[in-house]
């Protein structure tokens, strides 16, 4: 996802908002037959990375930050109307590559100096034991991410 066309931009990434009713910025759901069984509550998982812009406003992959847990999706009912959770899951382990901290896009707006124009985004779904290929799982529709910039 490029959010700036050119150098400068500066990109501050702000925290998603799941209101039911009035803003979400991530369009998710969790079928009934979908949620994982317990320990594991977690169902979707969202991350994301950020790039610097290079000078041509071409991405610099030198710039690579680690991924972050930006939050999560746990069933709650509706299927359409999932919770949202801010920041890291508790109750799985992050997938190789995240820095394990407190998540949200404040840590990722932090890493490298900030400033990051580029954003790779991750999701990771979690079935419940005993699923097969075939079997309903979370889903993601949709997603808008908001950022303010400098200029």
């Amino acid at each position: 996802i490029a959010v700036g066309a050119f150098a400068g931009a500066d990109p501050t990434f702000l925290e998603p908002i799941q209101a039911y009713g009035s803003q979400v910025d991530f369009k998710a759901g969790i079928p009934v037959t979908g949620i994982p069984t317990l320990p594991q509550l977690t169902a979707i998982l969202v991350e994301a990375q950020g790039y610097q812009m290079q000078s041509d406003g071409t991405i610099d992959p030198a710039s690579e930050t680690a991924w972050v847990s930006i939050g999560s999706f746990r069933a709650a009912g509706a299927e359409n109307q999932p919770l949202w959770v801010s920041g890291r899951p508790g109750d799985v382990a992050v997938p190789a590559g995240n820095t394990g901290g407190t998540g949200g896009f404040a840590e990722l707006n932090a890493l490298g100096g900030g400033g990051h124009e580029f954003l790779r985004v991750r999701f990771t779904f979690f079935m419940p034991t005993g699923a097969g290929p075939f079997d309903a799982g979370g889903f993601i529709d949709d997603w808008t991410i908001r950022y303010e910039t400098d200029n």
